[in-house]
């Protein structure tokens, strides 16, 4: 009779082993590997909002955008450069509010601003100069209406058609709006007027709500006078009766909704600024959505609210009220999809204060200003692209300031298998040595590191190959873009990460142990059970559902659990010999175990 040469233990339980090829172990793949690919070709589809997560998505899109233009289809491109303008008169008192484009008698189009005091200054080749000094007024409101320009001042308003020559009416005027042939006003809190003219006689008083909220503006919309109120959005009908049009804002009554620098027409659709977010009310059905600003979701970015609102006849813009460093103005197209348009990284407070389109300078133009917190105010203009796509005008400048111009892609990968990724091919247009995109990563959480020791600097195709190939589960993927002259942008039009994905293993242990007639003394150092009580043993253990300590041939351990048993065959040695059977078992062991991962963004973690 054969003798087991070695034994294992399971838990409390041990087992002889055969005497030939007892032992087996397989390490088994728990997860896919293969070819990994992090590819987008497509950079229209907008930022991921909060409810799809930073994670990639089927629909090409990114998280953030800082300084990189990804609202054109197909393509990335460095933001517009913005200009400042000077300042020739008197330095602003206070937050700028309203700008208006105005043609004087006898003059070009020229572009007007309120600001909070007395000054109203007047754009002229780069520089704002004083206008019209109010006196002991402050400026609350601007319009054009009939040929005149209109300023509002509380206690009465001005108008003129040159702008040299103010024709003072006494009637106070708080607000000022235009619809269609008919001039408003609005005395605050809650009554408004209207007139066929400045100069002209203004009608009896409708009453708009209660007297706790006052009126902050008046805007035409196709037949609608839409009067922004502390507590909400109302209207007034063919027969003078005030309409609310948004009760359900009544309990977030904010001195901020509606304000004159925040509403806005785009498409024919009426757009205000609420407490966190921004309201449409659409022309089409009178029904309200919420544009989703306010859900942005991106750790790179500040908390997104809106200061000011304007549009053109192609987008919507909305410039951020940032309280710190770092200002943001984001764009939203016709289809919905709001981009990161302008972004200012570098040192210094900056407050948003107003944005306002203007053909002042000759060329559409985006005004916009913002402050140190302070006293001290700046103005800028970005030129605005004549074409749909901005790479086809050949005056359209781009952005040159020191700062990093980045985009994130996305996270790629999962916890449970590593990705070693050792490629990156960029398809672009335009790069040369000082025109250049650079890809970097971040891995679990890690430093933004630059992918591979070189920038792409040549186009249509450029392969970027890093001496170190990073290895790690979840991947954050950037690309920087730098040029060295505003009228060229690097231009990409598609980028793929390219790896190895690498299967989670796990150690599979498969013993051969038999069992023979109960031996109740040990011989030749083995004692043998019976196959009665092996196969008791190994239901116990089977159906035991927590890892337990196993112990091989050679006294080594490890946590594993009992997945499988398989009676191999029935013993048909000669009659004299006792009967026995053979079991196959299989042994799965435990998982490595993993840290947590963490991401750090800023005073945001995510793990």
């Amino acid at each position: 009779m054969a003798v087991p040469s070695s034994f294992i233990k399971i838990g409390n339980y041990r087992f002889d082993l055969a005497e030939k090829n007892a032992h087996s172990v397989v390490d088994t793949d728990y997860s896919p590997g293969g070819a990994a690919e992090f590819t987008k070709d497509d950079f229209s589809g907008g930022m991921l909002s909060a409810d799809q997560g930073i994670y990639e998505q089927a629909t090409p899109q990114y998280v953030s955008s800082r300084g990189v233009d990804a609202a054109f289809a197909h393509q990335l491109i460095l933001q517009p450069a913005a200009t400042t303008v000077t300042n020739a008169g008197t330095a602003f008192p206070g937050d700028p509010i309203r700008q208006v484009d105005f043609t004087p008698t006898g003059g070009s189009n020229t572009a007007f601003l309120i600001v909070a005091g007395r000054i109203v200054y007047r754009y002229s080749a780069g520089t704002w100069i004083d206008a019209r000094d109010l006196g002991a007024f402050t400026a609350s409101d601007i319009v054009v209406h009939g040929g005149n320009l209109g300023i509002a001042y509380t206690s009465g308003h001005q108008y003129s058609s040159d702008a040299t020559n103010w024709t003072t009416d006494n009637a106070d005027a708080d607000r000022l709006g235009v619809l269609g042939q008919n001039l408003w006003k609005a005395i605050r809190p809650n009554s408004i007027y209207s007139a066929t003219a400045f100069g002209g006689t203004w009608s009896a008083a409708y009453t708009v709500a209660d007297s706790s909220y006052n009126i902050n503006s008046l805007t035409g919309v196709e037949q609608l006078l839409m009067i922004g109120k502390e507590d909400g959005l109302y209207t007034v009908d063919a027969e003078g009766t005030i309409i609310p049009l948004t009760p359900e804002l009544r309990p977030q009554a904010n001195a901020n909704f509606a304000s004159l620098r925040a509403v806005t027409t785009f498409n024919n659709d009426f757009y205000f600024r609420t407490l966190n977010g921004v309201i449409k009310i659409a022309a089409q059905d009178g029904l309200k959505y919420r544009v989703g600003l306010d859900q942005l979701s991106s750790p790179d970015l500040p908390t997104v609210v809106v200061q000011a609102l304007c549009s053109d006849d192609r987008y919507l813009y909305a410039l951020c009220a940032n309280s710190s460093n770092n200002l943001m103005i984001l764009r939203r197209g016709i289809s919905g999809s709001w981009h990161v348009f302008w972004w200012d990284g570098t040192a210094g407070t900056k407050v948003g204060k107003h944005i306002d389109i203007s053909a002042a300078p000759g060329f559409p133009a985006l005004f916009f200003s913002y402050s140190d917190g302070a006293t001290t105010y700046t103005t800028k203009y970005i030129r605005l692209s004549t074409y749909p796509n901005a790479v086809d005008d050949t005056n359209y400048t781009y952005s040159t300031v020191t700062q990093n111009h980045l985009i994130r892609l996305g996270r790629y990968g999962s916890p449970d298998a590593p990705t070693i990724f050792d490629r990156c091919v960029i398809k672009s247009r335009d790069l040369t040595a000082n025109i250049t995109v650079t890809p970097y990563y971040s891995v679990d959480g890690g430093a933004i590191t630059q992918f591979g020791a070189s920038a792409a600097t040549t186009s249509p195709l450029a392969t970027v190959l890093p001496t170190t190939p990073p290895t790690g589960h979840l991947y954050d993927f950037y690309l920087y873009l730098v040029t060295n002259t505003s009228t060229t942008s690097p231009i990409v039009t598609s980028v793929s990460f390219q790896g190895i994905k690498r299967p989670t293993r796990r150690r599979v242990h498969v013993f051969t142990i038999t069992g023979k007639a109960h031996q109740p003394t040990a011989r030749g150092g083995n004692l043998r059970k019976s196959p009665v009580t092996i196969t008791d043993d190994l239901n116990t253990l089977r159906d035991t559902n927590v890892y337990v300590t196993v112990t091989d041939e050679n006294q080594q351990n490890f946590s594993g659990i009992l997945t499988q048993v398989q009676k191999v065959s029935d013993d048909t040695r000669a009659a004299d010999e006792e009967p026995g059977h053979t079991y196959k078992i299989t042994v799965v062991e435990a998982p490595t175990a993993v840290g947590g991962l963490a991401f750090t963004y800023g005073q945001a973690v995510y793990s």
